[in-house]
């Protein structure tokens, strides 16, 4: 019996798949940080709301919309820099009531949903923050 194991499959495509969105090509010229930076956002934020889409009676995902009127609690992770130089960590979390009308799409809609994500979603945050 052969134990051969399944290649990781990519996340950001798993989740424009979830959300019926077309997915960016890979981003080939990395000389741009602007660029870089901006793909690496919105790689992670595609993948946030595929973690936060609500699944319909039908079986497809609609995206979570946040609601900022001071009642709809919002989770979003805090990472810190390893001293070691091995990258980011997850640290803690922190939810947050807010009147604005702009948040960040980083957030997570619970609690449960963003620790389950976090550590899954670290290359996405690594490439994030360090780019």
């Amino acid at each position: 019996m052969s134990t051969k194991k399944q290649p990781k499959k990519d996340l950001y495509l798993l989740a424009c798949q979830k959300l019926g969105k077309t997915p960016k090509p890979v981003l080939t010229d990395l000389s741009d940080s602007e660029a870089v930076h901006d793909d690496a956002a919105h790689r992670l934020r595609t993948c946030i709301a595929a973690e936060n889409a609500i699944k319909q009676p039908d079986g497809t995902f609609k995206e979570w919309k946040a609601v900022y009127d001071g009642y709809e609690r919002h989770y979003f992770p805090y990472h810190k820099k390893d001293p070691s130089g091995s990258g980011w960590a997850y640290d803690s979390y922190v939810c947050w009531d807010t009147s604005t009308l702009v948040g960040p799409r980083l957030e997570y809609r619970s609690y449960e949903i963003m620790i389950g994500a976090v550590t899954k979603l670290n290359p996405y945050y690594e490439a994030y923050l360090n780019s």
